[in-house]
């Protein structure tokens, strides 16, 4: 069999890109720009190679992989939430005296987790792709030294893992097979006599995924390990690896189990109803701003999977547009708290907040502008994602379950007006939070915020037109 080198090319530019790493950790380790510079110079060379090797929609490996509009779209922006964290974590690392070579590796690693899970059409490459991804999120969310909470969040996870491989098993059991094609082909039959088998391991792996998507119940972990993540990790550990997962998320509901989506839609939107509400409730009681980003989340994916519960092509689309509109908005969140310095806090506090607009007003503008986007106000990207995401749910949901959650969404918009309060008022007595502002972090500042104002008032500009990127598919 002719190995398909095109197709591959973007994780071997990762695998690479990460040996060098290690290696300059090995010979240089303080060399930090060094080791910025090439690992953006990997995940850029990454992307221009999903480009240009995944431009036509073909399968490989025996089926077991698929390349098409879908994971170019999800690949693309997997990479980018990559880049942002990179960025970020270049004036963040220094100040913290983190060695190079050794976390970029990780991103990277993380990176390539990423793009086998959007081309996964196996149950086995999932789970690679799965592991791929987790297993180096579990060191970066306790970088540099280890933390307790990233500890339970490695071991919520390898029970995650054990669920997922056990459904796998129970699946193959069923079918005869782990690839996609062979598991559509008898739930088109309604399994036969393995139905029961069948259901009951699709179920499975579906919580497996769950897990790492942090839907209720699998959601516990969440706030914990965003509030011991570093600061930049809150970018790949909350949009990254949401997006890789939902893409997978796609891939397992439309392509192997289409036929049986009167069985798995119910219990989907009941999962995804459950989830917005949970986060809902829980964004608008945090005060430390990783907490508060973690439950924004739960709340934000929650709708895209409510929309992927219809098992429409109009879902998947509404769910890449939901997810930009995510990705851009917390980016900037984040890029904000990466620039605040507080006595006696990291700056993600809302008292670390105070008083930001009167210290740089360009950097409270798009902290506002990133509020707004998460609160689905127009005319910004959350607003068209979200409206997007409802409308795709209207088609295939009960009208009662979509009121519901559009009215828990809009609940939210009280925990965004907080903080953006805390950017107005000086707390009296606190101590006066600084704003390093470096050009670097001003830039994906700027770009990650422009992001969110042009999705918002042209989604169609990123893919919202009928067709991802404007290619087939879905």
């Amino acid at each position: 069999m002719t190995v398909p080198y095109m197709m591959l090319s973007p994780l071997i530019a990762l695998a690479v890109a990460a040996v060098l790493l290690l290696t300059l950790s090995a010979l240089a380790p303080r060399q930090r720009v060094v080791a910025t510079a090439l690992t953006v110079v990997g995940l850029l060379a990454a992307c221009g190679l999903i480009l240009w090797g995944w431009r036509e929609t073909r399968a490989t490996f025996g089926g077991t992989v698929t390349v098409d509009p879908l994971a170019v779209a999800f690949g693309l922006l997997g990479m980018a939430t990559v880049i942002v964290t990179v960025l970020l974590s270049l004036p963040y690392g220094t100040s913290e005296r983190w060695e190079s070579g050794d976390y970029e590796a990780l991103l990277l690693f993380a990176a390539g987790g990423m793009l086998v899970l959007t081309v996964a059409s196996d149950l086995l490459v999932l789970l690679i792709g799965i592991e791929l991804l987790a297993l180096p999120l579990y060191l970066l969310a306790g970088f540099p030294r280890g933390r307790e909470t990233a500890l339970r969040y490695f071991l919520l996870g390898v029970v995650a893992l054990a669920m997922q491989a056990y459904g796998t098993a129970l699946v193959y059991g069923a079918v005869g097979s782990t690839a996609f094609s062979a598991v559509a082909a008898v739930a088109a039959q309604k399994g036969g006599g393995t139905l029961p088998l069948l259901l009951v391991g699709l179920a499975l792996v579906m919580t497996g995924l769950g897990f790492k998507l942090a839907l209720v119940p699998f959601h516990q972990w969440a706030p914990d390990a965003y509030s011991g993540a570093p600061t930049p990790v809150l970018v790949i550990l909350a949009v990254g690896t949401k997006v890789a997962v939902i893409a997978a998320f796609v891939r397992l509901l439309y392509g192997a189990a289409p036929g049986l989506q009167s069985y798995w839609g119910p219990m989907v939107t009941a999962v995804a109803l459950v989830t917005v509400l949970v986060g809902s409730l829980g964004v608008l009681l945090q005060r430390e701003m990783g907490r508060l980003i973690a439950y924004s989340g739960i709340a934000q994916i929650g709708l895209v999977v409510l929309a992927l519960a219809t098992g429409s092509g109009a879902g998947a689309r509404a769910a890449f547009l939901g997810l930009v509109a995510y990705a851009a908005a917390t980016g900037a969140l984040v890029t904000v708290l990466g620039m605040v310095r507080h006595p006696g806090s990291d700056g993600r506090t809302l008292p670390a907040l105070s008083g930001l607009m009167t210290r740089h007003r360009g950097v409270a503008f798009a902290l506002i502008i990133a509020l707004l986007s998460l609160g689905g106000i127009p005319p910004t990207a959350g607003f068209a994602g979200k409206l997007a995401l409802l409308t795709a749910a209207l088609n295939g949901v009960n009208v009662w379950v979509v009121f519901v959650a559009a009215l828990a969404s809009v609940a939210t918009v009280a925990a965004y007006v907080r903080v953006f309060l805390a950017t107005i008022r000086m707390q009296p007595d606190a101590p006066m939070a600084t704003v390093q502002a470096s050009p670097l972090l001003l830039v994906t500042l700027i770009a990650v915020t422009l992001v969110t104002i042009i999705a918002g008032v042209a989604p169609w500009v990123i893919g919202w037109s009928g067709k991802l990127l404007g290619g087939g598919g879905f």
